[in-house]
């Protein structure tokens, strides 16, 4: 197998940090999404009417909610692939060093 071409791996290493960089970013506006308060109804400002069905509960509603899980568990997986990437950039410096 012939060694990639040095513009080769510049490119891969340039495709790898701009992956690295944007999948950061994503992870923090997703970390921040998945707690914030979904959107609510407004009461109507013209009626002195109360509201009818069960009592509001949104504490179960964020745990519960089926896009909240999802986007957890994409911003968990999201965290182990930088970290696996991390790691082994790790390992292949210290291959590279002799260490």
């Amino acid at each position: 197998m012939a060694a990639p071409a040095p513009t080769d791996a510049l490119d891969t290493l340039e495709l790898f940090g701009a992956a690295y960089l944007r999948t950061h970013a994503l992870i923090g506006d997703a970390a921040e999404a998945q707690w914030q308060a979904g959107a609510t109804p407004r009461p109507i400002e013209d009626t002195t009417e109360r509201s009818k069905g069960p009592v509001s509960d949104p504490t179960v509603y964020h745990l519960l909610d089926g896009r909240r899980i999802a986007l957890r568990e994409a911003v968990i997986e999201a965290e182990k692939s930088l970290r696996e990437a991390e790691a082994a950039m790790a390992d292949a410096i210290a291959r590279l060093e002799g260490k």
